[in-house]
Formats: structure tokens, C-alpha cells, sequence
């Protein structure tokens, strides 16, 4: 899993682009508990929330909440079932590994 400000936002969030960029700032430089109260912010705006909700459970992951961040990439799968991501994160979890 990267967290890697060059990628891109899913083109469904534009509308959203600014607080996603922002939480994704945030999420880059550690701020944590403050890039996933933007990433639910900008998922709540509408639009395909799959993308802030597979980084807000990288948050979870990075905060040793595994169980959150395992909700988080279920509820990103569940928004777009094509997010090979958040796949990747619920295998991440269930191997019991964590984030860097």
C-alpha cells in the first residue's frame, strides 16, 4: 500500500478533490487522526467514497487498529468492488501486518 501524494484521486471525487488532497497532505506528513476526519469529510460530500475510505483504513492500520482498518476496506469494496487496494488492505490485515 502506498500512501504517495502523487496518486490520483478517483475522477468520481472531483468535486471533493480539494479535502481529499488535503487529507491525503496530512495523511503524508502524520497527521492522523486529522487526514481521516477529512478523508470521512470528503467521502461524505457523495460521489464514490471508495478511494477516502481505503486511505482512512490506512490511517486505522497505521494507528494499530486493525479491526477499523478492516472496516474501512470493506466499506471501500463495498463502494466500488474494483478497488484492488482495498483488497490488498483486508489481505494485509489478515495476515496480521501493519502498516510501515
Amino acid at each position: 500500500m502506498t500512501t504517495n501524494s502523487q496518486a490520483a484521486p478517483s475522477p468520481h471525487l472531483k468535486g471533493v478533490g480539494s479535502l481529499f488532497e488535503k487529507a491525503r497532505r496530512l495523511l503524508d506528513e502524520g497527521h492522523l487522526v486529522e487526514s481521516e476526519r477529512v478523508f470521512d469529510q470528503a467521502a461524505a460530500q457523495g460521489g464514490d467514497r471508495s478511494d477516502a475510505d481505503y486511505f482512512a483504513g490506512v490511517v486505522r492500520l497505521k494507528l494499530g487498529d486493525a479491526d477499523g482498518a478492516a472496516e474501512r476496506f470493506q466499506r471501500a469494496l463495498h463502494a466500488n468492488p474494483g478497488n484492488a487496494d482495498a483488497l490488498y488492505g483486508l489481505g494485509v490485515v489478515a495476515e496480521g501486518g501493519g502498516a510501515d
